[in-house]
């Protein structure tokens, strides 16, 4: 009998100890599980901890994927499906390239010729993933019309050191095949496509001097049927852009390093003052676009369908008749009188601190500089 109730006392222990599902009978007969409730709470709490992250995951994913999908699909229908308007190939013609200085009004100009239903990159060229189908506003697309034989290979390098934000980047005019996008902001990549981009753009615009055939040709990315001059008052350009790079030019480190590697044969080192700098420029720029482009015209007193009508972009595009810009500009020009549409150049958007240069400031500068800049703008009717 002892030996009987060691065992039971035995079997009872063993039984009690275990959690989770082992079958007893109670005196009624009825079978239980000893420890169900709490194996259950266990388990699900297991299950709710393998559930969320999986759910978290396919959120993010979902946020972050979505979106990008949705922005690659509409630049597909648009740029290269042809769904709104036929795609244009990055080697084929265009109708028209802007370029002018900065702070000249480029970026407001593509704003307005938008207005009139014209397609036209700001500072880009690439139709394969920017809409620019139209032509081109930019000011360093003027590379093109640089002469050759003035181009460093030095100061090249010197400036594909490092990215040049908001001012020069090669996919301003063509999408790179080997480069990352998403891994590295710059690398030796990058700085071997900055170099061959700059050296083949710059002075391209020019026939070969040793090819009597390359007259009417040019070895430029994207060419263009007709290249305009869009030039601002020295004075309201120069005040503008001494308000973004501050009197020291401290805050135009990458646009001074694009500039200078422009015009690599100008003695930049003699260059005193950040005025001194500005006037330079935009003497140097204008200077070099005159003799190539089909014209030129002042931005303050010219209106975007003028504009469109230098550039040749209100004749009949296609066998649909006359082109949806025509139609405004005629519609602006018979409610307005021959003085319609906006113009820019007389409000300085930048320039909130109202910093201005007048004649006194830039005529005692040094080289003449302040006599240059008048009788240049005097040329262009200033």
């Amino acid at each position: 009998r002892v030996g009987m109730v060691r065992r039971r006392a035995a079997a009872a222990a063993d039984g009690g100890g275990k959690v989770g599902g082992e079958k007893r009978k109670n005196k009624g007969g009825n079978i239980h599980h000893a420890g169900t409730s709490t194996g259950a709470e266990g388990g699900g709490e297991q299950k709710g901890t393998r559930w969320r992250p999986a759910v978290v995951l396919g959120l993010l994913t979902a946020v972050v994927l979505v979106p990008r999908a949705c922005v690659v699909g509409y630049y597909h229908a648009c740029l290269h499906a042809g769904w709104d308007r036929p795609a244009v190939a990055l080697e084929e013609e265009r109708p028209l390239l802007i370029v002018g200085t900065m702070a000249s009004g480029t970026k407001q100009m593509v704003v307005e010729l938008g207005r009139l239903g014209i397609e036209m990159g700001h500072e880009n060229s690439d139709t394969t993933s920017h809409f620019a189908r139209d032509g081109t506003v930019s000011w360093t697309h003027g590379l093109r019309f640089l002469p050759t034989a003035e181009r460093s290979d030095d100061a090249t390098r010197r400036m594909c050191r490092h990215p040049r934000f908001n001012c020069f980047h090669p996919t301003m005019f063509r999408p790179s095949a080997n480069c990352s996008y998403r891994f590295t902001l710059w690398s030796d990549c990058w700085r071997r496509e900055c170099a061959a981009l700059w050296d083949a753009e710059f002075g391209c615009h020019h026939p070969s001097p040793d090819d009597p055939l390359s007259r009417n040709q040019t070895t430029c990315t994207s060419p263009f049927t007709k290249a305009l001059l869009q030039v601002r008052h020295p004075l309201r350009v120069i005040s503008s852009l001494l308000a973004k790079s501050g009197e020291t030019c401290s805050n135009a480190v990458h646009q001074i390093a694009v500039i200078r590697t422009m015009f690599p044969a100008f003695d930049w080192d003699t260059v005193a003052s950040c005025t001194e700098f500005w006037g330079h420029y935009w003497l140097l720029y204008n200077r070099a676009m005159l003799p190539h482009v089909d014209g030129w015209y002042r931005v303050e007193h010219t209106p975007p369908c003028e504009v469109a009508r230098q550039g040749g972009l209100l004749t009949p595009g296609d066998e649909r008749g006359e082109s949806a810009a025509a139609v405004v500009c005629r519609a602006r020009q018979e409610g307005e009188g021959p003085g319609h549409g906006e113009r820019h150049g007389t409000v300085n958007r930048k320039n909130k601190k109202r910093e201005t240069v007048s004649w006194a400031d830039v005529k005692g500068l040094p080289q003449g500089l302040g006599e240059q800049l008048a009788e240049l703008a005097q040329s262009f009717g200033y």
